[in-house]
């Protein structure tokens, strides 16, 4: 909503919204998918 992406850490959101409009990605406790969400955020500069 505001142009910051957001990995939220839960199964569930209350704000659906940022989900829909592709700025918030929902990635429970999986690590796989946080570690990708991370990996994968849009316009971040990853230093490996």
């Amino acid at each position: 909503m505001l142009g910051v992406p957001c990995i939220t850490m839960r199964e569930n959101t209350e704000r659906v919204e940022t989900v829909e409009g592709g700025g918030n990605v929902l990635v429970g406790a999986d690590y796989e998918k946080i570690k990708d969400a991370i990996l994968n955020v849009e316009g971040a500069e990853i230093k490996r």
